[in-house]
């Protein structure tokens, strides 16, 4: 399985350029300049996004605090979870079907896909002919 490389849908986002130190604000410190730029952001939903599947707990990623990221955590359910509930209700898929149907980047679903695939929950169809997408399965519950 390739992985999405994430600097490839980061790279449209509007903190491109912008002091890092602006989004890793320290205790106390405004979040209001970080927030700011996310306002404008074009890849803001596919940021906080990534942060919340990845787990990341610092800084200020799609508009949203440490604080607030840890509130959204706490009323969702993984990836992991999204994607394999998707491929026990809709069947066999590839990554951009996947991504398509939960409205995430590819690059999210890669990462599920891959601790899945490692956790024996999902299992990957790799054709020879490198033309087609890779197709996973959910395996059997036991």
């Amino acid at each position: 399985m390739i992985a999405v490389d994430p600097e490839e849908w980061m790279v449209d986002g509007a903190c491109r350029g912008a002091d890092p130190d602006i989004f890793f604000p320290g205790q106390g410190e405004a979040t209001r300049p970080a927030k700011a730029i996310c306002a404008t952001c074009p890849i803001r939903a596919a940021c906080l996004e990534y942060a919340l599947d990845n787990g990341i707990a610092h800084g200020i990623w799609g508009g949203k605090s440490e604080r607030e990221r840890r509130v959204m955590r706490g009323n969702r359910p993984t990836m992991q979870a999204r994607v394999l509930r998707h491929l026990r209700t809709h069947g066999p898929a590839d990554r951009r079907e996947i991504a398509t149907a939960l409205d995430v980047t590819e690059g999210t679903v890669s990462s599920a896909l891959q601790k899945l695939v490692a956790y024996g929950q999902v299992s990957a169809y790799i054709p020879r002919n490198k033309s087609r997408r890779n197709t996973y399965t959910a395996t059997e519950q036991p």
